[in-house]
């Protein structure tokens, strides 16, 4: 065989070697890049978690503040109605430490920015649908508070007894609203630590609700 002819025969083995370093290489590149977006995507899961864990703790801690002076708010509307001290409306703002009516401030920062940016993706289903129901109900909180804000602006005046029936059971819906939203907290919370493997925060029983908001604390040691 000629020399020319022999300088260009192809050597199978060497070039088999390096196709398989080019394909190693590949698929290399590939898990580093695949490995890299999971990290990403499980950084973003963990500060969204974060995220919901803050602001649903502060949304709970600010229902148990104002939730509790709504439920004796309305236990003194209902006592005062019976008792024939509250005709109309404005007969509430004659109740010893009625301030109005001291709306809840609920924060949704954390559902809106997920929904906006798509990472609610980025949640199991059970932690989405705790987190769904939680906010559901924030909106429902929303739109009974537009209600009997309403009403409370248009009949202040009113000598009609008329709008006291309408805000007590107004009242009476929005307590038990606040109740369902405790509840629906206390549960998210649970989900959100079990997802983030962290001990989740005590549970506020309902029973706080049912405490005197002006009463004065107890003194350390039970003592007089």
């Amino acid at each position: 065989m000629p020399e020319s002819v022999a300088r260009r025969r192809i050597d199978w083995g060497v070039l088999g070697v390096e196709a398989a370093a080019i394909f190693l290489s590949v698929l290399l590149g590939f898990g580093v890049a695949e490995w890299r977006d999971g990290r990403a995507e499980a950084e973003r899961r963990a500060a969204l978690l974060g995220a919901f864990a803050q602001e649903v703790e502060a949304n709970r801690d600010g229902l148990v503040e104002r939730g509790t002076y709504h439920h004796w708010l309305g236990r003194q509307i209902d006592a005062g109605v019976d008792a024939g001290r509250i005709r109309v409306l404005s007969d509430i703002f004659r109740v010893d430490n009625v301030t109005g009516f001291n709306p809840l401030a609920l924060s949704g920062t954390a559902w809106q920015t997920a929904m906006a940016t798509g990472d609610l993706a980025l949640l199991d289903y059970d932690t989405a649908s705790a987190l769904w129901q939680l906010y559901d109900a924030q909106r429902l909180i929303d739109a009974e508070q537009e209600r009997m804000r309403t009403i409370a602006l248009d009949a202040f005046t009113s000598t009609d007894s008329a709008p006291v029936a309408r805000f007590q059971i107004l009242m009476r819906e929005f307590t038990g609203l606040e109740r369902e939203y405790l509840y629906l907290s206390n549960d998210a919370l649970r989900q959100i630590a079990t997802v983030r493997g962290l001990d989740p925060p005590p549970p506020v029983q309902v029973e706080v609700f049912e405490r005197d908001p002006f009463a004065e604390p107890p003194t350390p040691g039970g003592g007089e």
